[in-house]
């Protein structure tokens, strides 16, 4: 029983830092994702001005072009980020819920070893 909680102790603590790992690797990946979130929005103005000045003929097929093609640039390193995101964010929310798992498992162990002491100090030795 006693073996039993230690390796569960070392399993939460290896899980614990597993978690202190991801975190700044979901911090980084936060910040590249609001980053490429404000720049899309800006891509999508420009682009709107753009499509208004194309069709007013102040803008030409070339820069417009161009324009489109920034934006699609910017969609895509945005579908990225955001992939990325949801990615890492569902194996920071594991390894947070493999920490709760194994320290409810872990005060499961401790009640059996109470109820087993409890029941030692009850028993009777016949001889």
């Amino acid at each position: 029983m006693i073996s039993k909680q230690d390796d569960l102790k070392v399993k939460i603590g290896d899980a614990k830092k597993n978690v202190e790992d991801l975190k700044p690797q979901f911090d980084d990946v936060s910040k590249t994702y609001s980053s490429n979130s404000a720049k899309l929005e800006l891509a999508k103005e420009e682009y709107t001005k753009s499509v208004e000045m194309y069709k007013e003929g102040i803008l030409s097929k070339e820069e417009y072009d161009k324009d489109l093609a920034d934006l699609t640039n910017v969609q895509d390193s945005f579908k990225t980020a955001q992939e990325t995101f949801n990615a890492l964010n569902e194996k920071l929310s594991d390894a947070e819920s493999d920490v709760k798992s194994l320290e409810a498992e872990v005060k499961s162990v401790e009640l059996e070893l109470v109820q087993a002491k409890y029941n030692l100090s009850n028993a009777k030795i016949y001889a």
